[in-house]
């Protein structure tokens, strides 16, 4: 019975954490998600880009370390709004939006350009 017990908790457990690894479709294609990035500016702080394409329907996440990472987005067409993060030069906090660009099937098809920042 206690193996029996164990044995269903480490299913319960490993199927948790396998319904923890999917990502949202957002409603959005590459062309919306395209013009939406591109009025993020340049140096942008990590936070406040995640708030913004939050307000504007996108949801995602993001892969790296503690210095930089790639904040993907899946799009409705099966292609990912990519959007490159790292931390500023001299400072160990505060990631900054550094690139934008589209995927599809791991091979960037599209570069987004970012607002200048005034």
């Amino acid at each position: 019975m206690r193996l029996y017990r164990l044995f269903v908790s480490g299913l319960l457990l490993l199927t948790m954490c396998a319904a923890a690894q999917t990502f949202v479709t957002n409603k959005l294609n590459r062309a919306e998600a395209s013009r939406l990035a591109s009025r993020l500016p340049l140096g942008m702080n990590e936070w406040e880009m995640y708030g913004f394409l939050r307000t504007n329907g996108l949801v995602g996440a993001t892969i790296g370390n503690t210095f930089s990472g790639t904040a993907f987005f899946v799009l409705s067409d099966g292609c990912d709004l990519d959007l490159k993060v790292e931390v500023a030069p001299g400072t160990m906090t505060n990631r900054l939006l550094r690139s934008a660009s589209i995927s599809s099937n791991g091979v960037k098809i599209a570069t987004i350009e970012l607002k200048k920042k005034p």
